[in-house]
Parts: structure tokens; C-alpha cells; sequence
């Protein structure tokens, strides 16, 4: 639920600030740039850069914005594997969504900045790569996975 409910509060977000974006959850691979080998599969992605990329097979640029929703099963892939093969290939701003502990770590590479943001559930979460121009709020989303839970 909690990538659906990102998946609409990222396509909202580029939607009412006219933002030439396109969001697009899993299933849909990502091959690393350069790398016919490496193929990723992040929860959710936000292409900006070339949003015409989701209408492929695959995409194979770097998605401007990742979000991996954070498991038992795939926490210590997502964070320290996953998470540096997104900055090598030139992804911008990373989100691990942790719903055990109800926290966004935000990695915003763009910026150069390899700790990361940390926002608990409670907060409006600005998107980098909106510079400046929405937040994700998390309150709102968590409360609606609880409301229908």
C-alpha cells in the first residue's frame, strides 16, 4: 500500500506544479548506465530527465528520483547495495521508506550529500528535485494505510 499511496503523492505533486515528469512503480526495470548486466527494480521511480523512458521495455538512463519501501527480506540489499549502484549510476534523490520505523531517509546525491535526510512519518517531506516547489506528506499517507488498513 505504502508504494501506491507514494506512487500518488509523487504524480500529484508533478501534476499540480506542471513538472514534466513521469512516476512509475515495480515492476519496470532500471539497467544501470553503462552496465548491460546491472538491472534494478526499484519499488518506485521518478523520471524528469527523460520521462519518455517509461513507454520502453526498460529504462536505461538514471530515474531522477528513487523509492525503495524498506522489508525484513530486501532492507540490507535495498540500503547497501541498491542505494550506492543509484548514486554511481547518477540517480539524484533516494528515499528508504521504513515502515517498521515509520521514517524517509532522503539521500539527495544531486546535492552531493552521502548522509542522508531523515523525516519520521509525521512530516511533509520536500522533493528535491522539485526544488522547492512540493512536499510528500507523509501524515497524510500513513494515516490513510491505517484508516483502510
Amino acid at each position: 500500500q505504502m508504494v501506491f499511496h507514494l506512487w500518488r503523492a509523487f504524480y500529484d505533486c508533478s501534476i499540480e506544479h506542471q513538472m514534466p515528469c513521469a512516476v512509475q512503480g515495480a515492476p519496470f526495470d532500471v539497467q544501470i548506465d553503462g552496465d548491460e548486466y546491472t538491472v534494478l527494480q526499484p519499488d518506485l521511480m521518478v523520471f524528469c530527465t527523460d520521462p519518455s523512458q517509461v513507454l520502453e521495455e526498460r529504462a536505461v538512463k538514471a530515474p531522477d528520483l528513487v523509492c525503495e519501501v524498506l522489508s525484513p527480506t530486501t532492507e540490507f540489499r535495498d540500503r547497501h547495495l541498491k542505494l550506492f549502484k543509484y548514486r554511481d549510476a547518477g540517480v539524484k534523490e533516494v528515499w528508504l521508506v521504513s515502515c517498521e520505523a515509520e521514517n524517509v531517509e532522503v539521500y539527495r546525491f544531486q546535492e552531493g550529500r552521502e548522509i542522508p535526510d531523515i523525516y519520521s512519518f509525521s512530516d511533509k517531506v520536500p522533493v528535491g528535485i522539485a526544488e522547492g516547489r512540493c512536499a510528500i506528506d507523509l501524515s497524510g499517507i500513513w494515516g490513510e494505510i491505517h484508516r483502510i488498513g
